[in-house]
């Protein structure tokens, strides 16, 4: 997750900021700076993401029967953390794009 991170601060310049100078000034950031739009989106994946390093550490670990061996119902559950995550990301993008919503 940090790798992923660092890389994405790393890759935003100056020199492939494609914005110009209205842009940049209607998202309130120099250019080469970019904010995130939908914070409680990223705060979900992040936490999603913490969640989903420890269940694997969990299920690959001696805790969980076999080390190293992947049961059919850990399977799934980690197939359902992806949908919840998915649901849960979308229902938070539709609550804030229909709060911006003005009658």
């Amino acid at each position: 997750m940090l790798i992923i991170s660092g890389v994405s601060i790393l890759s935003v310049s100056e020199d492939n900021d494609d914005r110009d100078d209205d842009e940049c000034e209607e998202d309130g950031t120099p250019k080469g700076v970019k904010k995130i739009e939908k914070v409680p989106v990223f705060i979900l994946t992040t936490i999603f993401s913490i969640v989903a390093y420890v269940w694997m550490w969990f299920v690959i670990s001696e805790y969980s029967g076999d080390p190293g061996v992947i049961d059919t119902w850990e399977a799934w559950v980690t197939f359902g953390f992806f949908w919840l995550l998915i649901g849960s990301a979308y229902a938070i993008d539709t609550c804030i794009a229909k709060s911006k919503v003005k009658p």
